[in-house]
């Protein structure tokens, strides 16, 4: 009896790895933009810490401004971009589309092309300087990945319709 609860043990095992497995239809080579890594840098908020890995972002946002009017240049939203493509020699594009808090329901957008297209690529946007100054912070953001003219993929924020 002991062989035989040891035996439907591993059987029970086997079928459950077997049904979870598999089950996903998803192409992992298709393109699409696979993570948006956001950071707000404001210079009224300090972040204590003893991590080193978020100080270290702080840091590096920060890096090359040595005044006051110089981190005022720096200071805004910092979005970073991972998105993979299966098509290397496409025409490939992305898109930030973005609103303000100072204008509402106007949208801003800005575009960059793609010139070197890996796999595996990152590619980044900020919204810093005057344009925050004056409009504020961002409070809706969606990211659009465009292959030859077609939307291949996006990713957006919980406040964007």
């Amino acid at each position: 009896m002991k062989l035989l609860s040891g035996t439907f043990t591993l059987l029970a095992a086997a079928l459950m790895l077997l049904g979870s497995t598999s089950c996903s239809t998803s192409d992992r080579s298709a393109s699409a933009v696979t993570k948006v890594k956001y950071y707000h840098l404001d210079p009224t908020v300090r972040v204590r810490t003893y991590d080193r890995m978020i100080s270290f972002e702080e840091r590096y946002y920060r890096h090359g401004a040595v005044d006051n009017p110089q981190l005022l240049e720096k200071v805004g939203h910092y979005y970073s971009v991972f998105w993979r493509t299966k098509d290397r020699d496409a025409d490939v594009k992305l898109r930030l589309d973005y609103r303000h808090q100072a204008t509402g329901p106007k949208e801003y957008s800005f575009e960059v092309a793609v010139d070197k297209v890996r796999r595996r690529n990152v590619t980044k946007f900020a919204v810093i300087g005057d344009e925050y100054t004056k409009l504020g912070t961002v409070t809706a953001w969606k990211v659009s990945l465009i292959i030859n003219g077609e939307v291949a993929g996006e990713n957006k924020s919980f406040l964007w319709e």
